[in-house]
């Protein structure tokens, strides 16, 4: 699964990307039911920004291996990648190794990098599988999907509709309900069932999702949601994190984060409850900046 920080830069990155509503969520038709955790990110509108140029620099510092890869293979992450989608599971709060990744755009180069693995047919579908890696890949509809062997057969038998997707599945119900959840104009979102987290709530906190979405407009705007079973119980969450904010406001605030202080706030529709705060262009550049200096101490530690 892709690291935390690394989803953290792409969220931020999008700050000047045009919102495209539900990007992402057709992808879902290529994810099997049980997954617990999906997230989406939109590249194609963010290209362009001169965030994103300073988001791919961190990469570069974060997975210097994998960016070394893309390079062989001659893809552009910044040009040829329009829209990623993961699709996993979690438990007790972490993302475990059984996951599914689909990519669109132009992957000629991406798909290269698993050419030196022998295409098989697994259940009728090719199939290019590197046992060293637990890594299987496979193209379907011009979008490459690469998923963890162990979660290959039920990739397949969703392709095959021999299984029912996340996008339709009633097991997937508090999944889909998380998304609706979230805002649309969303250009990153990501959504985790209630189930998949349960041991790492605070005790007697139950939840049927949460997930987070970024929209963009001179800016981020940024919310964190939560889907509750009733309205009280929204209301009791939402009490209790209006009793912290006045101490985050003032945390933010001590860091030179004014806007995002000024914006933070609680606030519950129905059952849902939410966090949500604003990021100006240099707050996000601070943000970026931090990230940055934290990956390249990090690799300098790492390195012999």
């Amino acid at each position: 699964m892709p690291s935390l920080r690394v989803a953290v830069v792409l969220l931020v990155a999008l700050w000047a990307a045009p919102a495209q509503a539900g990007r992402g969520t057709s992808l879902l038709k290529y994810v099997p039911d049980d997954v617990e955790m999906v997230m989406s990110l939109d590249i194609s509108g963010a290209r362009s920004t001169p965030l994103f140029r300073r988001s791919l620099e961190i990469l570069k510092v974060e997975a210097k291996d994998i960016w070394q890869t893309l390079r062989d293979a001659k893809f552009d992450l910044a040009k040829d990648l329009d829209t990623l989608l993961v699709a996993g599971s979690y438990s007790g709060g972490q993302a475990t190794e059984r996951f599914v990744a689909v990519f669109e755009g132009r992957l000629s180069g991406l798909q290269t990098i698993f050419h030196h693995n022998p295409v098989t047919l697994h259940r009728g579908v090719a199939v290019r599988v590197d046992a060293a890696k637990s890594l299987a890949s496979l193209v379907v509809d011009k979008r490459l999907i690469v998923c963890s062997t162990s979660m290959l057969d039920d990739v397949v038998a969703t392709i095959l509709r021999k299984r029912v997707s996340a996008r339709t599945s009633r097991r997937a119900t508090s999944l889909r309900s998380g998304l609706a959840g979230l805002d649309p104009r969303g250009d990153a979102w990501m959504v985790i069932t209630g189930a998949a987290i349960k041991e790492a709530l605070p005790a007697g906190l139950k939840l049927s999702w949460m997930g987070v979405w970024a929209a963009t407009n001179k800016g981020v705007a940024v919310e964190l949601r939560a889907g509750t079973d009733s309205e009280a119980a929204a209301a009791e969450i939402s009490t209790l994190l209006v009793g912290q904010i006045g101490a985050v406001k003032q945390l933010l605030a001590s860091q030179g984060f004014d806007s995002m202080a000024e914006s933070f706030e609680a606030k519950t529709t129905g059952p849902v409850v939410g966090v949500s705060l604003l990021m100006s262009e240099e707050e996000v550049t601070k943000v970026l900046r931090l990230v940055s200096r934290q990956a390249a101490e990090e690799a300098e530690v790492k390195s012999p």
